[in-house]
């Protein structure tokens, strides 16, 4: 059994943030609440206290009539986001010191007064959150031990300015970026603190921004516990270097464009949805796996023609007695459920293996004092079991659950270190947050890695396989999902793994074969001896595919 994913080991920490007035936008209010929940104290709130001066009616009228007046009327009256509606609630308000600040204005650039600062220095803060204020610049950002923290939700490498999430969907990117940063006196050059690439919502300009901004909302808390856990070294380390475009409001004509683009995105996705369904098959290859990857690539051999209205995916095998023998995702349009089915390579003989009343899938195998285990997905049933093969009958029967109240995706599990260590993404983000469990024995008690998720990329989080090794370095395969579901492989090398730590990264990335018929995705790979076995996806029209998607978009209506 699993424990706790909740960290609550942070009552030595401090934080302060800056905003603008008494509200704070939804997320804001849950990056506050959440380090709050988690033992982090809020001592001070520091307040903007700037004049604002009100602008005559017909200055405010003329911003929705010149070149970028649509943006303008769009943001202002249209474009709803969740993340980004003022929250009402108070009680931060109520019960923590305040300090109003008036800035010295040079530019875009703010700098507090020394009088200021010093009152700001004396709460000892570990860190502040930039809710507020402009560009701040000088020696505000040294009044907390580890500075002031500030989001900016666009890849920096790519897009500087804003608005965010918006030239993303413009130009058509598949992946949209999102920091949080420790600020510096030069601009565009803070330290990074959390990095993270989300699949780019290109039909829904709100729910593109809503991904980003409640999931950074969870960061900060995440930089308290390695502060906990003395895993400090990237606060300390060189601002980030971008020469990016800084970017600007659209004006009208780009506007329109961009409305035209959300439009056919639109249609494309429900198309996609109705007319294109997944059918994926299986495919053998007479090569070590470390060769597959990193050498020329042998011709796949894949399995029979299916029967229609179904599919074969995530292949794992094992040996028995010398014959191959993989198991599979056996699934099933018309019930929308899956089985794990085993196939002998020689024989071709197909068997169930696993079937319970929930959908199975990636069943993935390892093997442990000569006997063979698997672990197939069971999100639905939200635990994790392993079963165990039975040498006498040749079937697999349940041995224990190894997490439980968990939707786990995709679950791989390896010995590294002396440890067990049990990579999955979960249901709600199956394609781009990576969860580390761990454990001293093989079957023993689970337990959270101490920053979960570690990892956020829809490019390289989602497990693939098995993970090998190559030249004594260990490399994890992982889903490149930023186009299409599994559309290619990454290949990700191991920096660190302990209980507190996990880096990785992506060295290359595998496209499925072309001239195969099966060559729009692969998303599996795992290693049997000298053999590499993968899958493959082609689109196909299924009309049980049709008509359940056709009725959950009625139903939505």
């Amino acid at each position: 059994m699993c424990r706790t994913d909740k960290n609550t080991d942070n009552k030595n920490l401090c934080f302060g943030i800056f905003c603008d007035g008494f509200y704070l936008q939804n997320w804001q209010k849950e990056a506050v609440e959440i380090l709050i929940n988690n033992g982090v104290d809020l001592k001070l709130i520091i307040i903007n206290n700037n004049e604002i001066k009100n602008a005559p009616f017909i200055k405010k009228a003329s911003k929705y009539c010149n070149k970028k007046g649509l943006y303008n009327f769009y943001d202002r009256f249209l474009l709803k986001p969740k993340s980004r509606d003022l929250s009402e609630e108070k009680i931060f308000f109520q019960n923590t010191d305040k300090i109003y600040c008036k800035t010295n204005d040079k530019g875009f650039s703010q700098y507090f007064y020394e009088d200021d600062i010093e009152k700001i220095k004396t709460y000892k803060l570990d860190f502040i959150l930039r809710f507020g204020f402009n560009i701040i610049r000088g020696e505000i950002l040294n009044a907390a031990k580890y500075g002031v923290w500030s989001f900016h939700h666009d890849d920096e490498k790519k897009y500087r300015g804003g608005p965010a999430g918006f030239w993303e969907i413009f130009n058509n990117d598949k992946v949209n970026g999102a920091i949080l940063q420790r600020l510096t006196d030069k601009l565009d050059a803070g330290i990074i603190l959390r990095k993270a690439y989300f699949k780019t919502v290109r039909h829904c300009y709100s729910a593109n921004i809503d991904q980003m901004y409640f999931e950074s909302a969870k960061w900060p808390l995440q930089i308290c516990r390695d502060i906990n856990n003395n895993v400090t070294d990237y606060l300390q380390k060189p601002p980030t270097n971008t020469n990016a475009k800084i970017f600007r409001k659209p004006g009208n004509f780009k506007f329109i464009i961009f409305l035209f683009r959300i439009f056919l995105n639109k249609i494309k996705f429900h198309f996609k949805e109705l007319f294109k369904a997944e059918d994926w098959n299986i495919a053998v290859v007479e090569q070590p796996v470390e060769d597959f990857v990193f050498g020329k690539q042998q011709k796949p051999e894949w399995l029979p023609k299916h029967k229609k209205g179904t599919y074969l995916a995530d292949p794992f095998a094992f040996s028995d007695n010398g014959n191959l023998k993989i198991l599979f995702e056996d699934y099933i349009y018309k019930n929308r459920k899956g089985i794990i089915s085993e196939i002998d390579y020689k024989t071709r003989k197909k068997t169930v293996a696993i079937e319970t009343p929930y959908h199975l899938s990636f069943p993935f195998i390892v093997e442990y004092k000569d006997e063979i285990f698997s672990m197939p997905e069971a999100s639905q049933s939200k635990r994790l079991d392993i079963y165990k093969l039975d040498k006498a009958d040749k079937k697999f029967v349940f041995v224990r659950t190894l997490i439980d109240n968990m939707q786990v995706v995709d679950p791989v599990l390896f010995e590294y270190n002396n440890f067990w260590w049990l990579f999955f993404t979960v249901k709600e983000f199956s394609n781009s947050m990576l969860y580390i469990y761990y454990s001293k024995e093989f079957s023993g008690d689970y337990q959270p890695h101490k920053n979960n998720p570690v990892k956020i990329d829809i490019r390289s989080s989602r497990p693939a396989g098995n993970l090998f090794y190559h030249n004594n370095e260990l490399y994890r395969p992982a889903q490149n999902c930023a186009e299409t579901y599994g559309g290619t492989l990454a290949i990700n090398k191991i920096l660190k793994l302990t209980p507190f730590e996990f880096s990785e990264t992506t060295v290359s990335f595998l496209k499925p074969f072309k001239n195969s018929v099966y060559n729009k995705a692969f998303h599996t790979i795992s290693a049997c001896g000298n053999y590499t076995i993968i899958d493959g996806k082609r689109f196909v029209f299924d009309y049980n595919n049709f008509l359940y998607h056709l009725k959950r978009k009625i139903i939505r209506k």
